[in-house]
């Protein structure tokens, strides 16, 4: 009896017909602007707004962390494991699966009601999608020998169980650790990919353009500013106010500092999208740096301002220009900007920056949140506009 192997190339083509960026990149797009939506009544003074009884500020915090951010790292992740494995892509019942757990999760978090049981549903559903995408992306990795990818699939098992620490103590002082090692991880996940994806796109762009490449003289310099990254980041999660984890995120403010300025995102400044990987990545130190700056100078910087650079600068602009470059790449148009595009990335980068001085203004303090709100949404919204043929129409991309 004679059996037919296809080859993994066709797999890959025949499954990709949709692509799990295309599902997962619309939920994280709409998921973004139904995070600051609810706020424009309360920022009018229309009302106080609170979502299933839950504190809008608290709400929102954990919509970003527990519904927008794995999306975008479930759509990243499993449009790239083929690439990175060598194997054929998870079918389409997987990623189904997936959507409609991530659905239910959302629910979950607008329906919640306002007891200690309720409060732990959307934590609870973000933990089981977010430890079945680690297992996906672990098997896939383990399977396919990609070492190399051994760090992407061990910070998304630490973010699922930060998440799943917080559904066990919703109520408690224990879930603010939680919340805090969640974003922890998935600022680390932000350092690790965007360190390989930042400098390759920048060197690409070049290339197209008939000019050379950065040269950086070997990886030493990678080493000491992960394990500056590392103990920054738990030493805010666990003490953010102490002053060892003020110096800490001193050091690692001038090791990620060093590390953008090794990538030369000024040789790029002719292109948007680029840029914009440079700046959403340099909120990386600037919010180690504010961190700093507000434990040793409390009165003149908030320890709000060093998570919103975080939040709404490093991981907001970051998705969108990442989320770009991928939809980008499967359409085979690798560096194409339109003016929606340009719009989109404009908006996001104002974003962060009128959140912050929202922070360290009174009088002006609600024109400036009113400011970042609406810049924020209007990223997302041009982001999906810009994006429309290629993720809403079925025949957008076809691999």
């Amino acid at each position: 009896m004679r059996y037919r192997v296809r080859p993994v190339r066709f797999l890959c083509a025949e499954a990709y017909a949709v692509p799990p960026f295309r599902i997962f990149f619309v939920f994280a797009a709409l998921d973004a602007v139904a995070v600051i939506a609810p706020w424009f009544p309360k920022l009018l003074g229309y009302a106080e707004s609170d979502v299933a009884g839950v504190p809008l500020a608290v709400w929102h915090r954990d919509e970003l962390l527990l519904g927008m951010m794995p999306a975008v790292l479930a759509g990243f992740v499993l449009t790239a494991l083929p690439r990175w494995t060598r194997r054929a892509p998870e079918s389409a019942r997987v990623v189904i699966a997936l959507a409609g757990l991530w659905l239910a999760g959302r629910v979950a978090h607008v329906v919640a009601a306002e007891t200690v049981h309720g409060s732990a549903l959307a934590p609870a559903s973000a933990f089981l999608f977010i430890a079945a995408l680690s297992l996906i992306a672990a098997r896939q990795v383990i399977a396919g020998r990609a070492w190399r990818e051994i760090k992407v699939v061990l910070l998304l098992a630490a973010f699922a169980a930060a998440t799943g620490f917080q559904s066990l103590y919703p109520a408690a002082a224990e879930s603010e650790i939680a919340m805090r090692l969640g974003l922890a991880s998935v600022l680390a996940l932000v350092v690790v990919l965007g360190g390989r994806i930042v400098p390759a796109l920048t060197a690409a762009w070049l290339e197209t353009r008939g000019q050379a490449a950065a040269q950086v003289r070997g990886n030493w310099f990678e080493p000491p500013a992960a394990v500056a990254v590392i103990c920054a980041l738990l030493s805010w999660a666990v003490a953010p106010e102490a002053e060892i984890s003020a110096l800490a995120s001193g050091l690692a403010c001038f090791a990620q500092a060093g590390r953008l300025a090794r990538w030369q995102g000024w040789r790029a400044v002719r292109s948007a999208p680029i840029l914009a990987l440079h700046v959403g990545y340099g909120w990386i130190p600037a919010g180690f740096g504010l961190h700093a700056a507000a434990v040793f100078w409390p009165s003149a910087v908030s320890q709000a301002a060093a998570v919103h650079a975080w939040g709404i600068g490093a991981i907001g602009l970051m998705s969108i220009a990442v989320m770009a470059s991928m939809i980008r790449r499967h359409a085979r148009t690798p560096f194409a900007v339109s003016v929606s595009l340009l719009l989109s990335l404009a908006c996001a980068a104002l974003a962060a920056p009128a959140r912050i001085v929202a922070e360290a203004t009174v009088d002006s303090r609600h024109a400036w949140l009113l400011v970042s709100a609406c810049s924020w949404i209007a990223a997302f919204a041009l982001f999906l506009f810009a994006f429309r043929k290629l993720l809403l129409r079925p025949s957008g991309i076809s691999k």
